[in-house]
This record gives structure tokens, sequence and C-alpha cells, in this order.
């Protein structure tokens, strides 16, 4: 076996989905002037990461059977739980995905509130 600058080796399949937090939308945060409603967008963040497990493969060469006897350190399921957290910052550092993203939430916003408007009225976003 040949060890690797990383000792931890991957190959994971896995679904992530970024948006932003409804909750996190406060009364302070929309103006209505005119016929314009002004809303304030919280940030895109990580909305859920989950790894598919009977197609993920791990092997760690840090960890036995590759580094001799003893006990591992972690668990699967704490280095699972770490895999996961850096591959949602890997996809939510993309500017393509956090576009899409910000793009998806206006889209979902505009249709949600645009009814319960007065026809003439507009939505406008600040942020994202």
């Amino acid at each position: 076996l040949i060890r690797r600058q990383n000792p931890a080796q991957w190959r994971s399949f896995a679904s992530s989905s970024l948006g932003i937090d409804l909750d996190k939308i406060r009364l302070d945060m929309i103006g209505v002037s005119d016929e314009t409603v002004d809303i304030s967008l919280p940030d895109i963040e990580i909305l859920s990461v989950e790894l598919d497990h009977e197609r993920t493969d791990f092997v760690d060469f840090d960890l036995p059977p590759f580094n001799g006897p003893g006990e591992a350190a972690r668990t699967l399921n704490e280095i699972y739980a770490e895999h996961k957290e850096e591959m949602g910052h890997e996809v939510l550092s993309n500017e393509t995905n956090r576009k899409s993203a910000a793009a998806k939430a206006k889209a979902s916003l505009r249709q949600l509130l645009t009814p319960q408007l007065p026809e003439n009225y507009e939505i406008r976003f600040i942020g994202l």
C-alpha cells in the first residue's frame, strides 16, 4: 500500500441542499413603500447533506488494519459526520451553487407572496 498525503480516501455518493432558512426572515427585514415590497434575505446556507452509505466507500490508512494493531480513535459514524460537514462546505463555497440556490429561493418566495399582494405591487429582494 502507498500512503497518500491525505490518509483518508473517499468515494462518496451524496445529495445536498442549499437555500435560505425562512425562519430567519424577521419583520424588520421587510419594508413596504408605495407599490413595492422590499425583503432582505438571510445568507444561503446548507440545509441538508445526505450520504448514501451503501454506495460510499471509506478507507483511512491511519486506522487499523493499515497502521497495525490498536483501537480506532474515531468511530465510523464520527468519520461520516466529519465528511458530511466537509462536503456541505464544499458545495456551499461553490459560487454557481450559491447563485442557483439564491435564484430558487427568490422564485419560491415570489410565488408564495405574489398572490397575497395587490396586483400592481413589485417584490424586490435585497441581498444574495
